[in-house]
């Protein structure tokens, strides 16, 4: 387990079996000890952070949240609503809070219908929801929850907070935007 600063340099590291809330709060306040200032965080997706964290601004990598709805999808959906869904959190790095709340609020003005159409079992003759995955990837499991935490480092006063925490993907992101630039 890492956790670094804006400018990537390490700021606690431990090796774990598996990260735990226990472990975040033993790496905050070993942090917060050595007397670094914590303003902001940016995490991967695990909601269980959210709680432990709630004193400081929270950025959900917008890496991890793409992963998060590919899981959901996959790569390669055959839904129409599916399909539009991926292609809004594919240009999520690219995008500000608005412009995606309103394109992410249309479709879900758009697919309701099919984020709530019913089906029935042939054998056990119990409803479920016909696209549980879509359902999932845009309600309560995914964008809708994770949407205050989105944008939170284009706030002001979050400028040197990332959008990821993956370094590998803002590079690459850095490298599109100088190519579409050229």
């Amino acid at each position: 387990m890492a956790l670094y600063d804006a400018t990537t340099r390490p700021l606690y590291f431990s090796f774990v079996k598996s990260e735990t809330n226990d472990d975040y709060a033993l790496a905050i306040s070993t942090i917060n000890v050595n007397g670094y200032t914590i303003k902001g965080v940016v995490i991967d997706g695990w909601k269980g952070l959210i709680p432990l964290l709630s004193e400081y601004r929270i950025q959900i990598c917008q890496f991890h949240m793409t992963q998060i709805i590919i899981r959901y999808l996959t790569k390669n959906p055959h839904i129409k609503a599916s399909i539009a869904l991926l292609l809004l959190v594919d240009r999520l790095p690219r995008m500000g809070r608005t412009d995606f709340d309103k394109e992410h609020q249309q479709r879900k003005m758009d697919y309701d219908a099919m984020q709530r159409k019913l089906s029935t079992s042939k054998v056990t003759g119990k409803t479920h929801y016909t696209h549980p995955k879509l359902r999932g990837a845009m309600k309560s499991k995914s964008i809708d929850f994770f949407l205050p935490y989105l944008f939170t480092y284009q706030l002001s006063e979050c400028e040197v907070l990332p959008d990821t925490n993956n370094k590998i993907k803002r590079i690459f992101f850095g490298f599109e935007e100088e190519l579409e630039q050229a």
